[in-house]
């Protein structure tokens, strides 16, 4: 016996076997029917040994056997405390006393349950083995080796000023110049719109291709255009690939900014194997999302995204089914016109193709460094946009390219499947937005629990839920936010998937405004939706509150729907903040740098920091060698500094003192100079590695929502949406007077 544990593997072994040994139990004890007495125990002892594995998952650092078995015993004892609480649900609650017509909002509410416990346990199966895949240097390969590349920017109305950073880092990528050729794809200047029959139209397009033209013959670009904007940007990729002949295409959104080593870092897998299609990277953005920016949490929580890209994508790749996510990405073009092009059946063109290409048995591959960064839209209105796009092509995927009937693996299968009813959401959230009502307003039963029921099952599998979520994406993921993220936006998606659902061909491809700027506080055109539900959940509230001192018999009930009103009342009254649009003062969203500058005054250097940087300025930490020469700094003086970035790499730059604030020194650039642009992006955008120590040192508060919700009501415009509530009001009664009339 001490021969068995004094060998390690042993140990392993007999630790594995014991959780093996654990999960089957505990599958033959999901479908025993306990007394609630004794199953009230039972469920909270299981989720605080799952608990106090938690913790020592969490403080426990090192990534060794220890580490896997600790994350597989929490997942398979929170997992038994879930499916448990479902098979009771499907078996008793959902069947017993329930009756017409209490049954369809009864029905409703349980499908969404379900829908959260198939996302709950297919994360989990993605997240079993993230594939941390190394770069394969390019200089293991002879030059006659490596393929030629195309890089694709397709443009459609965003802004020179936001496309040419892009158009001048990609220029700036490091390969080999007679193997690279950048092109931009301007569907804003096709010939179908520049013989628009609104003169107007016609010469703002006329004049966009001229001016794009010029950058293009300037930079040492290739531009194209095409006759008709067929197909959106799907249609525009595919007439570019009949005019090149790239070995790689490389697509980059017209705000995607890509690092000079992007392509040093992802080429080699396509030449160690020939039967990848394609390898895509992370999506990283600069600037905060509207409701990041409208709640005040950006740079102090995860972003929204990082979940899918530094998380889920990795798991995903582990299965062969990392996903084409439209940019970023690099594709091998004679896979990609096997397809005859980026299909368009769907308005999801990026996910289509992966999906069809994983089905002909071809591979995929997930870089995970940031290697771009981007602009996120700046309005709510564009978010939502954004959001109801990708939700309708995934469910246009699901409807018409169904992964199950597809000839994939059963694991890729699964794992598009789960990707598409993911964007379910917008129905499962929306229900459990108005579910209360029902009882609260109606008297329906449409969950049948009594108070020992709640305690025995429910209670625990939600904790048992969220303590799982927080274990596998604490780093990535905050949770109150995400919960505010979809309750929100789950107002408009949620009719935007019954109008897919009833016509799977009907949505049209919406480009996402980018570039926009917010000069001015203002109430969203989109705020009605998140205004009525929130007052009627404040009316909820009241009426739960009453009817709980006038019926004693329910009143447990009565609690319950009270906390979920409460919860959800947090969640849109976060939402009115986010509806409530802030003003963006800059033109050039400013980043942070970690770089040393050296500021030469009259031939002396002077050290410091600096804080952040952007396309349009500098600001430098005010030491106190630095406030010693204050004096001798002139508003509009120009000044010459030396940058120092993580790399070691040095530049001269130019700027004009603009002022000095608290403990900081500001400095103007002139971006109008093209060859300063040139040199800001590479400064800036130029090397991942510089985004990698930023991300590393950046504060992250994964609390930050909860900490700030006393602050929340102070970020609504409530004058103004009172204001334009009574407009709409008045509006609507106007009409329906006309309309009696």
């Amino acid at each position: 016996m001490f021969k068995l544990f004094s060998n390690i593997r042993a140990v392993e072994k007999l630790a594995w076997l014991t959780l093996l040994t654990l999960l089957v139990i505990f599958l033959m004890l999901i479908s025993v029917n306990f007394n609630m007495h004794s199953q009230i125990p039972l469920g909270w002892i299981i989720f605080g040994i799952s608990f106090l594995f938690a913790l020592a998952f969490y403080f426990y650092r090192s990534e060794n056997f220890l580490k896997k078995f600790l994350l597989t015993a929490i997942i398979i004892l929170a997992s038994f405390n879930v499916f448990k609480y479902f098979y009771w649900r499907t078996t008793v609650s959902l069947v017993s006393e329930i009756k017409f017509p209490d049954f369809i909002p009864a029905l409703m509410l349980y499908l969404a349950e379900a829908y959260a416990v198939f996302l709950f346990f297919t994360g989990i199966f993605a997240s079993l083995r993230p594939l941390n895949r190394k770069v394969i240097p390019l200089n293991t390969f002879k030059k006659d080796e490596l393929p030629t590349v195309d890089v694709f920017i397709p443009t459609y109305n965003e802004p020179l000023e936001v496309l040419a950073p892009t158009v001048l880092n990609a220029l700036k990528l490091e390969y080999p110049k007679d193997k690279l050729k950048v092109y931009i794809l301007d569907d804003g200047g096709t010939d179908q719109k520049c013989n628009d029959p609104d003169p107007e139209k016609a010469k703002e397009a006329r004049e966009r291709r001229k001016k794009l033209q010029e950058f293009a013959k300037k930079v040492g670009a290739i531009y194209l255009t095409r006759k008709e904007n067929t197909g959106a940007k799907a249609g525009n990729i595919n007439e570019a690939l009949k005019k090149t002949n790239g070995d790689l295409i490389l697509i980059l959104d017209a705000d995607h900014i890509p690092a000079k080593d992007f392509l040093e870092n992802t080429v080699g897998w396509f030449i160690r194997d020939p039967n990848i299609f394609l390898v895509q990277t992370p999506h990283a953005f600069y600037n905060p999302d509207p409701i990041e920016k409208n709640l005040r949490i950006f740079e102090h929580q995860p972003q929204e995204n990082e979940m899918f890209y530094k998380w889920l994508q990795k798991g995903l790749d582990f299965w062969n089914s990392s996903f084409f996510c439209g940019s970023a990405a690099l594709i091998r073009r004679k896979y990609l016109e096997s397809l005859g092009g980026l299909p368009g059946d769907s308005i999801t063109e990026d996910a289509e193709t992966a999906l069809l290409l994983h089905s002909k048995g071809l591979k995929s591959a997930y870089i995970g460094i940031p290697m771009i960064r981007g602009l996120q839209p700046e309005t709510f209105s564009a978010l939502v946009t954004q959001r109801i796009r990708w939700a309708q092509g995934m469910v246009q995927i699901f409807l018409l390219k169904n992964p199950l009937l597809l000839p994939l693996k059963w694991y890729q299968k699964l794992n598009y499947l789960a990707a598409s009813v993911y964007w379910f959401f917008g129905f499962a959230r929306f229900i459990f937005l108005i579910a209360p009502f029902f009882f609260v307003f109606f008297g329906m039963k449409i969950y049948n629990a009594s108070v020992y029921d709640v305690l025995a099952l429910p209670l625990p599998a939600l904790f048992s839920y969220y303590l799982v979520s927080f274990v596998l994406y604490r780093n990535v993921r905050a949770f109150l936010s995400s919960e505010v993220y979809e309750s929100v936006l789950s107002l408009f998606i949620f009719p935007a998937l019954i109008s897919v659902i009833r016509n799977p061909r009907s949505p049209t491809f919406k480009v996402t405004p980018k570039g926009e700027r917010v000069e001015r506080n203002f109430v969203s055109q989109l705020f009605l939706p998140v205004v009525l539900l929130w007052i009627l959940t404040i009316i909820g509230i009241v009426t739960a509150f009453v009817k709980f001192f006038l019926y004693t018999d329910q009143r447990y009930a009565y609690a319950i729907n009270l906390g979920w009103l409460f919860f959800n009342f947090v969640n849109l009254t976060a939402g009115l903040a986010i509806v409530s649009e802030k003003a963006e003062k800059r033109k050039f969203f400013r980043v942070k740098l970690d770089a040393e500058v050296e500021i030469i005054e009259n031939g002396k250097s002077i050290r410091t920091k600096a804080i952040d940087i952007s396309l349009g300025g500098i600001a430098v930490e005010l030491t106190k060698e630095l406030k010693n020469y204050l004096s001798r700094f002139k508003e509009g003086e120009e000044v010459e500094f030396i940058i120092t970035n993580p790399a070691r790499e040095s530049r001269l730059l130019k700027g004009k003192f603009y002022y000095a604030s608290g403990e900081k020194l500001v400095f103007t650039f002139d971006y109008t100079n093209l060859s300063f642009q040139e040199f800001l992006s590479e400064i800036i955008f130029g090397r991942a590695d510089n985004w990698i120590v930023y991300e590393r040192r950046r504060p992250i508060d994964y609390f930050i929502l909860i900490k700030k919700l006393p602050e929340i009501p102070k970020l609504v415009y409530w004058k103004d949406i009172f204001t334009l509530t009574l407009a709409k009001l008045k509006e609507l009664i106007f009409w329906r007077r006309i309309l009696n009339a």
